[in-house]
């Protein structure tokens, strides 16, 4: 009975860390952002609606661009061989709008921010997230 009672103690044991090992950061984003248009669901865990932020990845020349609220903007990107992007700087236009700069502003810090990935909902949703893991922002495939 001994002998029983530490199996299942090393098994129930071995299951936890391998379930730890599996949710580490780095191993559950993907490495390849594929072509596509986005809407912007989610920022910084703000549920958006009523603006137009768009996210489109044109992968063949390794560029993001899209809408920003009231500007456009556009970025340039790499991934290394661990699925991390190395981004140059976002760029936008500079016009000015009414009510919509501090969305914007916050927008462009997230893009400029995210460095790891996540297709989700059989690849209609793309989550981006910090360093850290904190994700940033959530898109919806258009």
């Amino acid at each position: 009975m001994k002998n029983k009672t530490l199996f299942l103690l090393v098994l129930a044991l071995a299951l936890i860390s391998f379930q730890c090992k599996s949710t580490k950061p780095g191993s559950m984003y993907d490495k390849d952002l594929k072509e596509g248009e986005f809407i912007v669901n989610q920022l910084n865990d703000k549920q958006i609606t009523g603006h137009e932020l768009t996210f489109i990845i044109d992968a063949n020349e390794k560029r993001i661009s899209g809408q920003s609220s009231c500007n456009t903007y556009g970025v340039s990107y790499e991934i290394n061989e661990n699925g991390v992007l190395d981004k140059g700087f976002v760029i936008a236009t500079k016009m000015y709008c009414d009510n919509k700069m501090k969305l914007e502003n916050e927008f462009i810090k997230a893009v400029g921010d995210f460095i790891k990935f996540e297709y989700a909902e059989e690849e209609t949703k793309l989550n981006l997230f910090d360093e850290e893991g904190n994700k940033l922002i959530e898109l919806q495939k258009k």
